[in-house]
């Protein structure tokens, strides 16, 4: 009696798993296309052991992947880097999923010294003097201040309160500025 209902059990068993085999199958790891991006580019890093630096897709809210975004990730160190371009981010939740997912973010900016006002405005900093940001929760990785109008200036902002950033709008890149945030 007791017979019939191990074989029973070994049954249900099997079915339940042949089941669950069927529904990973159709599960697809996310590539980074555009119909298959990532959460994050660990997210990729995760289902990709072997992929390499570059640009891929993420869908950080996981919604349609109509609204995936362009990301650069930087697989060489330990924790993978999600690196996207603050324009990105207009009317979009992808900011507020990446601050969630992610306890470290840096801002690289890169900006003409013919710029100077812009900037001064913008972050209340002369370009051709060394930044002194009074924060100690925003640090300052790197500055290359302006030597002359011809130059550019770098700004790299780092801090583990990922809602602090970006400090420096996107502004286009017609005249050759560059900015973009670092998840890691």
């Amino acid at each position: 009696e007791d017979e019939p209902k191990a074989v029973d059990m070994v049954e249900n068993f099997f079915h339940e798993l042949s089941g669950l085999k069927e529904k990973l199958s159709t599960h697809h790891c996310p590539t980074g296309s555009i119909d298959f991006p990532g959460r994050d580019c660990a997210d990729l890093k995760l289902c990709n052991p072997s992929i390499k630096s570059g640009a891929y897709f993420i869908d950080p809210d996981e919604g349609s992947t109509k609204n995936a975004i362009r990301a650069v990730c930087h697989f060489e160190e330990e924790k993978p880097k999600t690196c996207v371009e603050p324009s990105n981010f207009e009317a979009s939740s992808h900011l507020a999923f990446l601050r969630l997912l992610h306890h470290n973010v840096e801002q690289n900016y890169t900006e003409s010294c013919k710029n100077q006002a812009e900037m001064k405005d913008l972050l209340s900093v002369e370009l051709n003097e060394p930044l002194n940001l009074d924060s100690s929760r925003l640090h300052i990785v790197h500055h290359t201040p302006c030597k002359s109008a011809s130059g550019v200036t770098t700004i790299q902002l780092q801090t583990s309160r990922t809602d602090l950033l970006p400090v420096i709008a996107a502004v286009p890149s017609t005249t050759g500025l560059s900015s973009h945030l670092c998840f890691a």
